[in-house]
């Protein structure tokens, strides 16, 4: 058995994992308590915390369809055959599969139990001898610690009202795919609130509730016996919700603004939008200028986000671009619609005004079957 050391707490907790591993589970809970001066009830609640369901236990259904990238169907299944929220899913997921914020799934060893019992251990044992102050992931997968620049992780989504590309409606589906986001704040394009084919659900109510997010919606217009428009997701309580009405086009628009303060960041106003999506650009841009006017006039940083129905170029596109920063995608991979063969840039995200963020990436996720778009993602961070 390797000999534990008063100056390394992974030395103890390797001890202490070797001992429970082997079914001596007194003999561990003895030797937390000598080398970190815990009692025995919190060394028996380290060992319980650190021998509970590991990652490797996951069904192999599961595992398979998370390390080939098909992350959302992983959920579903962990949802399924474990009847856990989709929260608890995902972030039961997320041990196994750590993907990159905003992305799908990207492919990592199995941990073992014992290497699993040591990592769970030793960061417990570094907190209590007191060797470092604990930093890195917390449980949102948020660097913390004195050195962690305050990021701000936001999304863009045209949901379709929860109808995929199969023709299908399934907002549990469409609540995976944003929950695979992992974002802060994610404005929802195309959103229904108790319409008769949506079956009278409220969905961004229901999307805030099934996620754990704080809700807000704005609505363009009375449809199918509710209403149809937009709405935003918040890791934050929202602080106010103004709804803009827009320049009427081919359909009523609005933008939907509120306001949060993200914890390093502070008071920040976040705006959601669709434009009028038909050819003749005269409403589209229309409805361009009023948001921009009202932008002008906000006294603190913002994020715009939204459904453009305008590509690169287009004078609605520069219009926001000269007010502050777009996110840049990858020149191989920038089309958000359709979902399926995208070759149309059309959804994008700004941070404004220019000089109080500096430059950063968008990102399309390769989420195809959701909606007939695919989301956009970014981290932002505030201008040095």
């Amino acid at each position: 058995m390797t000999e534990p050391s008063e100056t390394d707490p992974q030395a103890v907790a390797l001890a202490a994992a070797e001992l429970a591993n082997s079914g001596r589970r007194a003999d561990a809970i003895a030797l937390l308590v000598a080398e970190t001066g815990v009692s025995e009830d919190t060394a028996g609640r380290m060992l319980d915390a650190a021998t509970a369901e590991r990652p490797d236990d996951l069904p192999e259904d599961v595992i398979a369809a998370a390390e080939a990238g098909r992350r959302i169907e992983a959920i579903k299944l962990l949802r399924e055959t474990r009847s856990m929220s989709l929260r608890e899913a995902k972030d039961l997921l997320d041990a196994r599969c750590p993907a990159p914020r905003g992305s799908g799934c990207a492919s990592v060893p199995a941990l073992t139990a014992a290497a699993a019992l040591v990592a769970c251990l030793t960061l417990t044992c570094l907190a209590l001898v007191g060797c470092v102050a604990p930093s890195g992931p917390t449980d949102s997968g948020r660097t913390t610690g004195p050195d962690a620049t305050p990021t701000l992780w936001i999304a863009t989504y045209n949901i379709r009202h929860g109808v995929g590309t199969d023709d299908v409606l399934d907002l549990d589906r469409t609540a995976a795919a944003i929950a695979a986001l992992d974002a802060d704040i994610v404005a929802l394009q195309e959103v229904d609130e108790r319409t008769r084919r949506c079956g009278g659900v409220d969905q961004a109510a229901w999307l805030g509730t099934t996620l754990g997010m704080h809700h807000a919606s704005g609505s363009f217009m009375d449809y199918d016996g509710g209403r149809y428009g937009m709405a935003i997701l918040s890791r934050w309580p929202i602080e106010s919700v103004d709804v803009w009405r827009l320049p009427t086009g081919n359909e009523p628009r609005v933008a939907l603004a509120i306001d949060v303060s993200p914890p390093g960041l502070g008071p920040m106003t976040i705006v959601n939008v669709h434009f009028d999506w038909v050819e003749d650009d005269g409403f589209r841009y229309a409805q361009a200028e009023e948001v921009a006017r009202r932008l002008r006039e906000l006294d603190r940083p913002w994020i715009l986000l939204g459904d453009f129905n305008d590509t690169p170029g287009s004078r609605t596109r520069e219009l926001f671009a000269s007010l502050g920063r777009e996110g840049r995608k990858p020149a191989a991979s920038t089309g958000t619609w359709p979902a399926a063969i995208p070759n149309v840039d059309i959804d994008s995200l700004v941070a404004g005004p220019a000089e109080a963020w500096s430059a950063f990436e968008a990102r399309v996720v390769a989420e195809t079957v959701a909606s007939d778009h695919r989301p956009v993602a970014a981290s932002v961070t505030a201008a040095d």
